[in-house]
């Protein structure tokens, strides 16, 4: 079969460390969960590299061609050897590109250590438009296992198992999400407790008028890093809808939201839809009907009408 063809969906083998004598399985388990760590995607030629794993598209950007670039970086491909047995002829590094609406995958390229790209990397946009659709699409960056040797098998260490992966996602935007958020690991390095699952950082706010810029120079969301490769998996379930992003975002949406009617002693001007207030004030006016001076009522004396009409706005339910 060659890479040409577009293959029927189905479950990629995932790695279950640890791997190799087991001695020191945390260890092992770290190596592989950083080797990947470092490479980079950009979901279009005029937007900058970056370390981030999904990418929200724009309404404008909805209908756009993808023309995804990527930096591939492996890490620690010494130490795993080491740890593992491995030769590097034995690893396999490869992109694939996953459309979990139209329910295909397709290898796109597949190298050995040796022939890793320097330079950024971009697929044939022709392969990209096939499967390409409003929903989005996963690119699949694996490091697999392709030798068959005996002293491999017997660790665990057959043909096609995979060590490490890195998902990078161009997906359809839910409209909460037009906030920036990245996924941050959370615990002793920051602020937030290991078990948190986001937090919101404002940036320094006017006292007089704190949300009259846009959102992007206001704050940025933290979604912890634990919580990502399960709130994938639950929206994998067939039928799901996205029911788990759109749920993050709700909660996060209403916080943000709260925050804005509590703090705004002056309502914005009805023509306003470039700041953060005035983008909030117009949606949730447009939403309920209830006028501009009115709209505090939403919070008071708690926030469950609030939470109920953005749930409402974003279609958390469909």
């Amino acid at each position: 079969m060659t890479t040409e063809q577009i293959q029927p969906h189905r479950k990629e083998r995932r790695s279950i460390p640890p791997f190799g004598d087991g001695k020191d399985p945390n260890a092992t388990s770290n190596v592989l969960d950083n080797i990947l760590a470092k490479s980079r995607f950009t979901p279009f030629p005029n937007v900058g590299l970056d370390d981030i794993d999904t990418y929200f598209l724009s309404s404008e950007e909805a209908t756009r061609a993808i023309e995804p670039k990527f930096e591939i970086v492996v890490n620690q491909v010494d130490e795993l050897s080491g740890r593992l047995g491995l030769r590097e002829r034995d690893i396999e590094v490869g992109m694939s590109i996953r459309s979990r609406y139209l329910r295909r995958y397709q290898v796109l390229q597949r190298w050995n250590l040796a022939s890793i790209p320097l330079d950024p990397w971009s697929p044939a946009p022709e392969k990209i438009a096939r499967l390409q659709s409003e929903r989005g699409m996963d690119f699949v960056l694996a490091v697999r296992v392709v030798a068959t040797r005996k002293q491999l098998i017997l660790q665990g260490l057959d043909p096609n198992k995979v060590l490490a992966r890195r998902v990078f996602s161009v997906k359809e935007n839910v409209e909460a999400f037009t906030f920036p958020f990245r996924w941050v690991k959370f615990g002793e390095e920051t602020k937030y407790p290991e078990e948190s699952l986001w937090a919101i950082e404002w940036n320094e706010l006017d006292d007089e008028a704190p949300f009259e810029r846009p959102v992007g120079e206001l704050l940025t969301v933290l979604v912890n890093e634990k919580a990502e490769s399960p709130l994938r998996a639950m929206n994998e379930v067939h039928g799901a809808n996205d029911l788990a992003w759109r749920m993050l975002a709700a909660d996060i949406t209403t916080q943000i939201w709260t925050d804005v009617l509590s703090k705004t002693e002056n309502e914005p001007d009805e023509t306003d839809q470039e700041t953060l207030v005035g983008q909030v004030f117009a949606r949730l006016s447009r939403a309920s009907g209830i006028p501009y001076s009115d709209l505090k009522s939403l919070i008071d004396p708690d926030v469950e009408e609030l939470r109920g009409l953005v749930a409402k706005i974003l279609t958390v339910v469909k």
